[in-house]
């Protein structure tokens, strides 16, 4: 059918040459399934990557790549996230970093912040702070190594939820450290509204 291929030559030339709105599109259900934003730079070779593996129409040409695959960007600096405190401000490109980067500081801080911390906040199955990955994602194991980063020596921060997760564990991580959050510990941590289902907006 001469439409089916028309898609088809239309398809990879799209993986091959991936436009913003592909690529944002992919990034954008790669995050809500996982609960972390995927590097740009991964996103559009796995495009490419994905048109090398489509199979060729009889008759079809394979599109040429338009260039070298970008390299990964760097995960911090530059972005939209940045947390400010004792006179330094420090900005990343991912919510995860900034959340990791506020829990480093206050630990190396005050060396008992951690374990008041994990004594304090923990969900109902799973801990949110904790001396074992395991305890962590006890019900997600799979999530361990994509969602366990170190905070501190035999600390584990579990970093796999949503923005408004992670604003809420820096402002009771601010409690703990007897801070005043977005006074003494100023963050600015844009979060992306929820799309409506259903309905017209």
């Amino acid at each position: 059918m001469k439409g089916r291929k028309v898609f088809s030559s239309v398809w990879q030339r799209l993986l091959a040459e991936p436009s913003p709105r592909l690529e944002e599109a992919l990034s954008d259900a790669v995050e809500k399934k996982t609960g972390v934003p995927p590097d740009r730079g991964l996103v559009a070779a796995f495009l490419r990557e994905q048109a090398e593996a489509a199979p060729i129409e009889e008759g079809q040409d394979r599109p040429a790549p338009s260039g070298p695959l970008p390299a990964p960007a760097p995960s911090r600096g530059g972005g939209p996230f940045s947390f400010s405190f004792a006179g330094e401000t420090r900005s990343f490109r991912y919510a995860k970093d900034l959340l990791v980067a506020v829990f480093r500081k206050l630990a190396a801080r005050d060396p008992g912040f951690c374990e008041r911390y994990a004594g304090r906040y923990y969900g109902t199955k799973r801990r949110y702070l904790a001396t074992r990955r395991e305890d962590l994602f006890p019900d997600t194991p799979e999530r361990i190594a994509i969602g366990a980063v170190s905070v501190a020596s035999g600390w584990w921060l579990g970093t796999h939820m949503g923005n408004s997760q992670k604003v809420l564990r820096i402002r009771e991580a601010c409690e703990v450290a007897g801070l005043r959050f977005e006074e003494d510990l100023v963050v600015d941590f844009p979060i992306r509204p929820r799309r409506r289902r259903g309905g017209r907006s």
